[in-house]
Formats: structure tokens, sequence, C-alpha cells
């Protein structure tokens, strides 16, 4: 972060602080605090008020300091003496030298220089420490010379430099993230546009930082308008119609849209959400993109290719049944109507009616759809579907006609016709149609 310059007003107002000093410090001696020595000598005078001022205050000439004051000294290690006996630039740290030297000169030949400029000092200790300080040209003890103002800022330095890393961490996270991720402050600016949005819109980081007025929307869009990353910022825009889905959380929205970009249909996963500082001040907003048209595309697929199989599997178990049907089940009713013994008539009642379950799919669908059937009732429920009587019902399952009543009312009731004029057999055909 570049210090700000000190303004002419600001000068100005240290100078009025100083002569309020300089009041202070008369009053002072008007109560006998002073001698009549100070009052009379008007540099020991303004020696005597640097001393009270909060900032570091040093004045240079022929290239030594003929005054520093207390803070000076406390922020250099270095007492009056040590420091009026050596130049002021073996202070400056060699990095600084070139700069400090150059600016200095230009200000003795009466040329424009900053106000306002920070760089570094050694101590008497060989700690390298940042400072913050003005000059302005003076008449010291009747001959030009420098008056400067040192302010410590090593601490705020410091504090700037971690902040400077955090951003930089955090753009370095946000530029090596996979999806296409971009950020804006709170007025709408792009603060990060990473690699994969680069890849993604074919516009560089460098284009687009520091735009504003929805530059992000026009990179996809083609026009300027709000987006999700605008909604997570300001919750009143309307923005949810643009979307296929939307989904609101208390953390993040996430939505999906299609587009025609670059000449080409592409589905995308949009996911945004806020930014704060470490007092939980929202600065901003995060948005990520991820191109899934491949995987929408694979998904309509993938449903065709379960339809077609859905399809084949219906048509196996066509196939299967009507074989039974026609190449089994025939033989079988011979078998049973030539009146075999016991207990041969027993195995062929019990073939027959495991080939009529095998034949009935459509029993999985009435108990799991309707009715919780027994074994019986399935076995007298697909059979009344292939259109059987009480009477051969009964003949096949070897049970009594009265018996087969009681199971068809059973199955009426758990399929909640027992008060509806609906024929059973039209209601279990039925269930082959769902």
């Amino acid at each position: 972060m570049v210090p700000k310059t000190k303004s002419k007003k600001e000068l100005f107002n240290e100078i009025v602080g100083l002569h309020q000093q300089i009041s202070e410090l008369e009053a002072l001696i008007r109560k006998g605090i002073s001698t009549k020595k100070a009052l009379q000598n008007p540099v020991e005078l303004t020696k005597a008020m640097l001393e009270y001022v909060n900032d570091a205050i040093y004045v240079y000439q022929d290239l030594s300091m003929k005054f520093v004051n207390k803070k000076a000294v406390k922020i250099t290690g270095f007492t009056p003496e040590e420091l009026m006996s050596r130049p002021q630039f073996d202070l400056i740290h060699p990095d600084d030298r070139p700069v400090i030297t150059e600016r200095f000169l230009r200000r003795v030949r009466g040329e424009e220089v900053p106000d306002l400029y920070p760089h570094r000092l050694i101590d008497k200790w060989g700690n390298v420490k940042w400072i913050e300080v003005t000059s302005v040209l003076i008449t010291w003890e009747g001959r030009p010379a420098q008056l400067s103002f040192m302010k410590d800022i090593t601490e705020k330095k410091a504090a700037e430099d971690a902040l400077r890393q955090s951003e930089q961490l955090r753009a370095d996270i946000i530029n090596f993230l996979p999806d296409a991720t971009f950020a804006i402050d709170y007025q709408g600016r792009i603060i990060a546009w990473n690699r994969a949005i680069e890849n993604l819109t074919g516009i560089a980081s460098h284009e687009v930082i520091g735009k504003a007025d929805y530059e992000y929307a026009l990179a996809f869009y083609g026009e300027r308008k709000p987006i999700l990353i605008d909604k997570a910022l300001h919750p009143s825009i309307p923005v949810e119609e643009r979307y296929l889905s939307f989904i609101s959380d208390k953390d993040f929205l996430l939505a999906e849209t299609e587009l025609i970009y670059q000449g080409r249909n592409i589905t995308l996963w949009c996911k945004a959400a806020l930014m704060k500082d470490a007092k939980g001040k929202v600065v901003g907003a995060i948005e990520s993109l991820r191109d899934i048209t491949a995987l929408k595309e694979t998904n309509t697929a993938l449903r065709v290719l379960l339809k077609q199989r859905e399809n084949d599997r219906k048509e196996i178990e066509e196939k299967f049944l009507l074989n039974i049907k026609e190449l089994v089940l025939p033989y079988v009713l011979k078998l049973r109507e030539a009146r075999l013994e016991m207990p041969h008539a027993v195995n062929v009642a019990i073939i027959e009616n495991h080939l009529n379950t095998l034949m009935s799919p459509f029993m999985s669908k009435l108990t799991e759809k309707y009715i919780r059937l027994s074994p019986r009732e399935k076995q007298v429920a697909s059979l009344i579907k292939d259109g059987l009587t009480t009477k051969d019902i009964a003949n096949v399952l070897n049970i009594s006609i009265n018996s087969i009543d009681i199971y068809r009312q059973n199955i009426r009731k758990k399929a909640e016709l027992n008060r509806k004029k609906i024929n059973l057999r039209s209601f279990l055909t039925s269930l082959n149609n769902d």
C-alpha cells in the first residue's frame, strides 16, 4: 500500500500544532519553569519546543544532523551526540539510500519532490525499521536546513505486508482452483479471474481485473446484466428466472444454466457465496462455474440406454411367458386331464401352480403398489387375471369353490375394491399396463 502524501493543508495543521506547543512552552516559561535566557534566544526556545512533540524530529544541515529530539533517539537507539556526529545516510538501509539521496538533492535544488515517503533505517542494534518522513526546507540559525518529521511505521508496515500476503495467498488459491472462478468487491469490480475462467472464456485476467458494470456477465451472456454472484451480494436482485434450476442456501447459491457460447450449446453449474473480512464484514462475492455439458450428455445417453434395457427386459419376459404358455402348459394340462393317481396328480398340480406363478410378474406390482397378499391369494389372483372361472381355479388348486370365493373377497378387500363396482379381473389385468 503506497502511503498517502501529506497535503499542504495537513502540513499547515502540523505547523499550527507547533505554534500551539510554542505557546504552551511560553506559558511554562512565564511560570518560571525555564530561564530568561530561553525567552531571549529563539533557537533555544525552538529546540525546547521540538523536544515535546510526538513525532521524531531532526534538523539536517551541511550533511549532518544539527538537532534531534527525544523521539528520534528512541526510534534509532543512538544518543543525540552519536546521531549528530555521523552522516544521516548511514542510518538509511542500503537498498533505500539511492532514492533518498536523490530526493534530498532535488529538494535542496528547489525541485518538486514528494512531501511524504516511507523507507527503512537500521537502528543501533542492527534492527530494520520502517519509517515515514516528511521534510520541509527551513532556515536554521540563519542558514538553509531541512526540518524532518519521522514516524515509526514498522508495525503498520508489517500489518500491511501480512494483509498483502494474505490477499496474495487467497489470489493464488483462487487461481489454481480447477473450476472457473472469479470474484468481485462490494462495488462490483472484478478482483479475481483465475486461469480456469481464462481458459473457459478466452479472456485474460489483466483484461478484466478492476472493471465493473457487469463485465463478467458480458463475457458469458454477451450483455451486461446481474447474474448469480450479484444475487449473493444483493439478495433483492431477481435472477432466478434466468436459470434452469436455482437453490438458495444460507451460505451459498446454486444454479444451473444453459447458454450458447462460442457457437456451441453449453450447460454451466454455478455456485456463488459472499466473501467477508476478519471482522465478518461483507467485502465482496465469489462465483465458481463448471462446464457440465459432457456430463449432461452422458446422463442423457445413459437414460436412453436404461430405457432400451428396460424394453429389452420386457421383451425377453414376454417371450419367456409366451414360451411357457405355448410350449409347456399345454402338456401340463394334458397330464392333469389324464386323471393321474396320487401322488403324481399332486406333483402335476404343484408344477402347474409354479408355472402360473412364473407367468404372473404383475403380482409384484400388485403386492408393492396396492395390497399384501398371502401366497395362496397370489395364486388365485394370477388365475383370475388369466380368465379362469371360480370352478376352474378350484380344480387347478384342488380346493373347494367356497374357499375360492373367500379368497376373491379377501383380494377385493385388500385392493379396496369391496365397495366399488369394479370387475376384479379387469382390475388385475390393468396392473400389467402400469
